[in-house]
């Protein structure tokens, strides 16, 4: 890792956050990485306005976590005397990498615009989306496809698959030096299936189905943005717990038991975010209400022969030519199409207008 002066970034949750390696810089640095400052978090804002929190921001903190995570797993290692094969500094830097980069090729309005990634299908292949077909040409790693269950079955999400390529693709001498197949695998949470090292539990640090670092990083974020009150989450007696559990020779990730109640309490936050917040009925209206505005995008950047959701729309290169070109495609992108429809299309101005907006007649989980 090669330092460099560190920067500190004031963050309201974790304070002060260190950054002192030249390729962390680079990529902070970068117009693909404050893209990130134009696509919110979450889709929250009609019922929690104070909800404007952005990626750029939320992928800092996941940095953050990592850093410390990752520091607690070494000692770890050193502390059990287990025997890593692998460099482990490089292991170390392509995993904090990985926590800083896993959101980079997000879409517009996040989660609600990622599924528009996959619509592109080559025509030799039509089960495929053309990012995975992208991402497996540049890896060129048998082992990668085999652990993803072949060329034709997509592992992981839309976004995580565009964040992995397009980081890749942008940044190729940050990877020149470093495991490009292992990095991609800490964003998509993909482990190896036949070598039970210590790179798994790394994976599971930033990717798991239960507790990891990003995980903790948006359930902290979206807890104090917003202000819904749920459960205090202390993620540095979380972090401080995280232990490496060698059973025959196999190595997983596991946590002291000092840190139980800090368990409970980050599976209770996210149990309570995704039943009061992610299915609050409001808040899926303005859901569809976005995913019909970025369809509408979409469709008149294809009828000029411009795949809006593909990685040379996220870049600064952009694609198109100078009469329509796009490039570091964002949320702005898309409320400066639609705003030129709010008189004559009725959904979007549902968006602009809250005396236009229906009210559901659905109920909640809890109601019904």
């Amino acid at each position: 890792m090669i330092k460099a002066k560190t920067l500190k970034i004031k963050d309201p949750i974790f304070g002060y956050i260190p950054v002192n390696d030249i390729d962390l810089y680079t990529v902070i640095n970068s117009a693909m990485f404050h893209r990130l400052q134009d696509i919110i978090q979450t889709s929250y804002q009609s019922v929690y306005p104070s909800a404007t929190h952005n990626r750029f921001t939320h992928s800092l903190g996941v940095y953050h976590l990592g850093r410390i995570a990752v520091t607690k797993l070494k000692k770890d290692i050193s502390e059990q005397s287990l025997k890593v094969e692998e460099d482990l500094e490089k292991l170390s830097k392509t995993f904090v990498l990985a926590c800083l980069m896993h959101d980079i090729g997000h879409s517009p309005f996040s989660h609600t615009g990622e599924k528009f990634y996959f619509q592109y299908k080559s025509e030799e292949n039509s089960k495929t989306p053309i990012v995975w077909q992208q991402l497996l040409k540049i890896l060129d790693d048998k082992e990668f496809i085999k652990d993803s269950d072949g060329e034709n079955r997509t592992k992981g999400a839309e976004h995580e698959i565009m964040s992995a390529y397009v980081s890749l693709v942008n940044f190729p001498k940050i990877f020149e030096d470093l495991d490009k197949g292992f990095f991609v695998r800490c964003i998509i949470g993909l482990k190896y299936a036949d070598k039970k090292d210590v790179r798994n539990c790394f994976i599971e640090l930033l990717n798991s189905k239960t507790i990891d670092v990003d995980k903790l990083d948006y359930l902290i974020r979206d807890s104090f943005i917003t202000g819904f009150k749920s459960i205090n989450i202390d993620y540095e007696r979380l972090l401080d717990a995280i232990c490496i559990i060698n059973t025959d020779d196999e190595l997983s990730l596991g946590f002291e038991k000092s840190a139980l109640s800090t368990l409970e309490n980050v599976i209770l936050a996210h149990d309570m975010e995704r039943k009061w917040i992610q299915n609050h009925p409001v808040i899926k209206y303005e859901c569809y209400l976005v995913s019909y505005m970025i369809s509408k995008t979409q469709a008149y950047y294809e009828s000029k022969g411009i795949n809006l959701f593909s990685a040379e729309s996220l870049s600064d290169k952009g694609s198109g030519d100078n009469e329509n070109h796009i490039c570091l495609l964002s949320d702005s992108d898309i409320v400066t199409y639609t705003k030129r429809f709010y008189a004559e299309d009725p959904i979007v101005k549902e968006y602009y207008s809250r005396e236009s907006r229906r009210k559901s007649l659905w109920k909640s989980e809890s109601e019904s």
